[in-house]
């Protein structure tokens, strides 16, 4: 009797359904709030891949010292992910096209005819 006492004691105290009592709804939604207030968030990526490249990714995972395939993947994803948007948000230019750049700098065309109507435009606005 003693220990069935405890083991009630011990379900009320963490909020949890007696014997042959259903949870209510409340108490159910409390526990999967606080479920998911701990846990990270994160998402599922699945890939079919040729038994060869899961080798090489498992020997890759060893030599480089991952405890597992996954932690070698994710690294490697985040790395190569991170360098594409590097590249893609660098302008590369040719040695012609940095000449170009550098002299339109230097040398500004003379406004035409639009530019000074704007600059008109924008200083009767300005007044």
């Amino acid at each position: 009797m003693a220990a069935e006492t405890s083991v009630i004691q011990l379900r009320s105290h963490f909020q949890i359904a007696q014997p042959g009592k259903l949870p209510d709804g409340e108490l159910v939604a409390s526990l999967a709030a606080k479920s998911r207030s701990r846990a990270p968030a994160t998402a599922r990526l699945e890939a079919r891949i040729p038994r060869e490249l899961k080798k090489t990714l498992e020997q890759a995972a060893a030599v480089t010292g991952h405890p597992t395939v996954t932690s070698f993947v994710l690294s490697a994803l985040q790395a190569s992910a991170q360098r594409v948007i590097e590249e893609h948000q660098q302008a590369k230019l040719s040695a012609e096209e940095s000449a170009q750049f550098v002299k339109a700098l230097r040398e500004p065309a003379a406004p035409n005819a639009a530019l000074r109507g704007a600059f008109k435009r924008y200083r009767e606005v300005r007044a």
